[in-house]
């Protein structure tokens, strides 16, 4: 019994790892900042294809879903 509640013990360890490691991975190659190229390229991949969504847009170019978003439905 000893050796199971090790094993979950462990287990969550590896887990919390692994997801701590995903994280910082997303935030750092996903960057949220706005400068006046990615917001160019954004409305450039958007007026070359107009029906594809915000995601994929946003996806295309490494950028958080929100951000695309508001670069998109900002003037």
């Amino acid at each position: 019994m000893e050796l199971c509640k090790l094993t979950l013990k462990n287990f969550g360890n590896v887990f919390l790892l692994t997801l701590l490691v995903l994280l910082i991975k997303i935030f750092i190659f996903l960057p949220k900042m706005r400068t006046s190229e990615v917001v160019e390229e954004m409305r450039s991949f958007m007026e070359a294809a107009p029906s594809k969504s915000i995601r994929k847009l946003s996806q295309q170019i490494h950028l958080f879903y929100g951000t695309g978003h508001t670069i998109l439905k900002r003037p």
